[in-house]
């Protein structure tokens, strides 16, 4: 079977990845979640160590993998992950396109986290697909950091603050919000 690299690389250096939190078919070859002590969660602080945490940013993860078929760790992982990037001085970012603004019966899928993640990337759902928007959202530590003159982070996109697209945004979390859509989703499954 051919490596990612095989297959998509050579991919962007000084990125490493460790292997997904994938119980079905478990690449640390454990049995399933609860049986298991999380190696997928271990196996980020072996790596975080490995590489050397002060080289380390952050840790990305996709809450429910797309490309593996729908795919959730188990909630225990969530808090797993999150516990060793606090304890590791590392960020921990959700990456929330897919599953943002109420696409899982919640809201978000990482609302209830604790650690909270401290970054969250969010698009797709935030204007329901009418229109292309996207937004980052982080704590109030990263906003500070970026607060000032000469501090911003300057960076553009396609549909940078279009304000069209940003209206249509808003006024899809409204309707999303006050209407309680998440939660009349989460009645309907039982």
């Amino acid at each position: 079977m051919e490596s990612d690299d095989e297959k998509f690389g050579p991919l962007l250096p000084g990125f490493v990845q460790i292997e997904p939190p994938y119980c079905y078919r478990c690449p640390h070859e454990k049995s399933g979640y609860p049986e298991c002590d999380l190696p997928c969660a271990q196996a980020l602080d072996e790596r975080i160590r490995s590489e050397g945490p002060q080289t380390v940013a952050a840790f990305i993860l996709e809450p429910i993998m797309g490309a593996y078929g729908i795919t959730a760790p188990p909630e225990a992982y969530y808090r797993a992950v999150g516990e060793i990037c606090r304890k590791q001085g590392i960020l921990f970012i959700a990456d929330e396109v897919t599953t943002g603004f109420g696409r899982t019966v919640k809201l978000f899928v990482s609302e209830d986290w604790t650690p909270a993640p401290d970054i969250l990337c969010l698009s797709k759902a935030i204007s329901s697909g009418y229109l292309p928007l996207a937004a980052t959202l982080a704590t109030e530590a990263i906003y500070q950091r970026f607060l000032g003159e000469g501090n911003q982070f300057k960076h553009g996109s396609t549909a940078n603050g279009h304000p069209v697209c940003a209206a249509v945004g808003l006024r899809n979390i409204d309707i999303l919000v006050n209407e309680r859509l998440p939660e009349n989703a989460a009645s309907k499954m039982g």
